[in-house]
């Protein structure tokens, strides 16, 4: 295990806890995994997988954003609202649609990080619609990674919610309203942007 990146990680946590307890608390609710197959970070809803190069790489600062950024595609449900959307595009749209968010409460974003003032205040599904589609099995060369600013982790599937075996949407937001109900309760409080 790669000490640095994990006390890294560690202590952005522990920071967001102090001085951003929304976040902070959804955050010790994902546990680190140390992952060299991701470029960046990526999460399931369980874990946050990180490469600890790219972690080693950044500020405190840009890696409390970079947590909070994997705690806000979880808290928006997006990997149970991507259905059968193409996975790497879905993603580019939630990245859009979260990074506004994180400027607006205050947090730095990272170099290359995805934002752009016409997706501002969209949501995934909406700036999805909007960016130009790959074709099925196309992955994207690395030229369209640089062109779109670099690329983040992508979701992977969360596991399934502990709720009706019927895959009703309505069943999946309740889960995921209940979970961030009980973390509003525990921290005192929605974040500024809601």
């Amino acid at each position: 295990m790669n000490e640095a990146a994990y006390k890294k990680m560690r202590a952005a946590r522990i920071a967001l806890l102090l001085n951003e307890p929304f976040f902070g608390a959804l955050a010790t609710r994902l546990t680190l995994v140390e992952n060299y197959s991701v470029k960046t970070l990526r999460t399931n809803a369980v874990t946050i997988d990180y490469n600890p190069d790219y972690v080693n790489t950044l500020s405190h600062d840009v890696c409390m954003s970079a947590i909070c950024h994997e705690v806000l595609h979880v808290a928006n449900g997006h990997a149970w609202r991507r259905d059968a959307r193409e996975p790497k595009q879905w993603n580019v749209a939630c990245d859009y649609a979260i990074n506004p968010i994180l400027a607006a409460s205050g947090f730095k974003l990272g170099e290359g990080w995805l934002r752009a003032a016409q997706f501002d205040g969209m949501s995934a599904e909406q700036i999805f619609s909007m960016l130009p589609q790959q074709d099925e099995g196309e992955d994207g060369d690395e030229d369209d990674v640089a062109e779109r600013g670099g690329e983040r982790g992508i979701l992977i599937a969360p596991p399934p919610l502990a709720v009706d075996d019927d895959d009703d949407c309505v069943s999946r937001d309740i889960g995921i309203i209940n979970w961030i109900g009980c973390l509003v309760r525990q921290t005192g409080g929605f974040p500024c942007f809601c």
